[in-house]
């Protein structure tokens, strides 16, 4: 019982200190915990063309640490951005127009990608 409320208050501690930073930490480490668990369940085969990325034994801690570090990364400047502006709108406007551009930069480098890989398919089957 001391444990745990002791672990709440360094938490609540942590939230009044810096609450952006706590935030960001903890969205960082939830998604290396998800990104983790991910790679574990059946999800595996439809991340399989994505794991041949990365090769050698540590290749889920990598995606999983690379996640997590983004996902705080993001968090992190999203919440500076919504609590340093003088308007909260125009800051959601904002993030939200940083994130639907990254999301189609995303989408136009993934269909580039695939196009690579149908490329590298009929070659191998006009052999």
């Amino acid at each position: 019982m001391v444990g745990w409320l002791s672990c709440l208050a360094v938490i609540a501690l942590l939230w009044c200190y810096n609450w952006k930073l706590f935030l960001a930490t903890s969205v960082g480490i939830g998604l290396m915990s998800l990104r983790y668990l991910w790679q574990n369940s059946y999800w595996q085969r439809y991340c399989q063309r994505w794991q041949g990325f990365l090769v050698g034994s540590n290749r889920q801690l990598i995606l999983a640490v690379g996640s997590g570090a983004a996902g705080s990364f993001c968090t992190y400047l999203a919440a500076s951005v919504w609590a340093d502006a003088e308007n909260q709108w125009l800051a959601t406007g904002s993030i939200l127009q940083g994130f639907a551009s990254i999301s189609t930069l995303s989408v136009l480098l993934w269909s580039l990608w695939q196009k690579k890989d149908n490329k590298t398919e009929t070659k191998l089957d006009n052999l």
